[in-house]
């Protein structure tokens, strides 16, 4: 994180750009991720607190139909606080409880075939990845890990088949 703060301290392109997303990751509506973000650029204790808040507070929704979970900006806000003071107190491991409950979810919807690649699966397939990359640690997130691998894998196997476009390459 101090290689990030020197870099917002003696950039100037760099420091314009992100001063935008700490004012407005001031006004609190923001996902845990931006705030835990503001936290590692600015080093303001004021961030930190306000993504240990979100991690609670706000919801962690689930992919549907033409919607994608945001597992991810949890579990990235989890990581980057996790010595954190801020999340003491039982808040770590609520906090996890909850990404995990989520991943669940998220996995369950992966195993099913609701979405094409290019109706979501590539997009969830990231956001469990993330989620359960920052829980792989923990007792019992071995085998979410495992399957999430297995489903971005195969995300970025159908990307690949399909030179990156949606109907492969002939879709223009």
């Amino acid at each position: 994180f101090e290689q990030v703060r020197a870099l917002y301290r003696r950039d100037a392109a760099f420091r314009a750009i992100f001063d935008t997303a700490l004012a407005a990751a001031t006004d609190g509506t923001r996902d845990p991720a931006a705030a835990a973000a503001a936290w590692v650029v600015s080093g303001e204790d004021r961030f930190a607190k306000a993504a240990a808040t979100a991690l609670l507070a706000q919801t962690i929704s689930q992919s549907r139909d033409g919607q994608y979970s945001n597992v991810w900006a949890f579990a990235l806000a989890w990581d980057w606080l996790y010595r954190r003071p801020e999340l003491d107190g039982g808040i770590r491991e609520k906090a996890a409880a909850r990404i995990a409950e989520r991943l669940e979810t998220e996995l369950a919807w992966l195993d099913g075939g609701y979405m094409a690649t290019w109706h979501g699966r590539n997009q969830a397939a990231n956001g469990a990845m993330v989620a359960a990359l920052a829980l792989g640690d923990l007792p019992g997130q071995q085998r979410n890990l495992a399957r999430a691998a297995a489903h971005y894998g195969d995300a970025l196997r159908a990307l690949d088949f399909s030179e990156g476009w949606p109907e492969g390459p002939s879709y223009w």
